[in-house]
């Protein structure tokens, strides 16, 4: 009856927003949706003086991602302004697992059409109506399927490298 967001990253204080209404904003603390998280909250904890009732927090190593984003039906990913995620794996794996992930902006150029990218105060409403159609969140996580094998397969690192290096010696 109401949609289950989740993340799952270390539990530091850069891989959360440092500011309390733009954490609230994200990940919902008034039981609209069911926050999932895999990596523990102290942050959060810090930051806001307590952990929400509607937050179902997982340490960190206690549970495989697979299983956690088997769990979830959005995965939405903000960090603290000053961090810089060198790559974002655990964003790759939400988007590997078929589930409609949301970014901040700055993340588009690594994932393309493959993610959605929201301001933090829009991150309920994108939930709210891809939680209540269907085929839009179908739409969503097919883009996200499509990323995967075009950015990330092994094929194509492996046009990559041909590009970069070329094919090995003596093969033509």
């Amino acid at each position: 009856d109401r949609p289950v967001i989740g993340r799952h990253s270390r539990p530091s204080r850069q891989k959360w927003p440092n500011n309390p209404q733009v954490l609230k904003a994200i990940y919902p603390v008034d039981g609209s949706a069911i926050v999932k998280i895999l990596g523990g909250a102290d942050p959060v904890q810090e930051l806001l003086g307590y952990l929400p009732d509607s937050w179902q927090v997982t340490p960190f190593g206690e549970k495989d991602p697979r299983e956690f984003l088997a769990q979830l039906d959005f995965f939405v990913y903000y960090h603290h302004p000053a961090w810089l995620e060198a790559f974002g794996r655990n964003i790759l794996e939400a988007l590997a697992s078929g589930l409609p992930v949301i970014l901040p902006a700055h993340f588009r150029s690594l994932f393309g059409d493959g993610a959605i990218y929201a301001e933090p105060a829009e991150v309920p409403s994108v939930v709210n109506q891809l939680y209540g159609d269907r085929s839009a969140y179908e739409a969503v996580a097919a883009r996200a399927d499509a990323t995967v094998r075009e950015r990330f397969s092994h094929e194509a690192h492996h046009r990559r490298l041909l590009e970069l290096i070329g094919p090995p010696e003596g093969v033509a």
